[in-house]
């Protein structure tokens, strides 16, 4: 017999926002991310990564066939469980930071995950 799958909870979880951001904003939005929020972030307990995903140039996206979204920035962050990434969102901090990246974009959407199956490199090459 199986263990019992933790409480949803408990899972450690990926959420990613999507943000569009007008181009006269990218840099400031950007820096915002880099210098404030993300290490906000990094000093939540239950923290464990945070990235900011900038979109491939309009011509790689063409060349790969891939979507192209000019202007759409993504911020992608991994806590040990949804009460933790809860927690974060009560901080007073979060409500300053999301205030100020509410206001460098023009729109915000966002999805929670629980990791279903993964890998990671060992570092070895080939």
């Amino acid at each position: 017999m199986s263990p019992a799958a933790p409480a949803p909870d408990q899972r450690a979880i990926r959420f990613r926002i999507r943000f569009t951001v007008p181009q006269p904003q990218a840099t400031p939005f950007l820096d915002m991310l880099e210098r404030e929020y993300v290490p906000a972030l990094a000093v939540q307990p239950g923290f464990r990564a945070a990235r900011v995903l900038s979109p491939f140039p309009e011509q790689l996206s063409d060349e790969i066939g891939a979507v192209t979204r000019p202007g759409v920035y993504e911020l992608e962050f991994d806590f040990t469980s949804e009460a933790a990434r809860r927690d974060w969102v009560a901080q007073p901090v979060h409500d300053r930071l999301w205030g100020r990246a509410v206001e460098l974009s023009a729109a915000q959407e966002w999805s929670g995950f629980f990791a279903v199956a993964g890998a990671e490199s060992t570092g070895g090459e080939g």
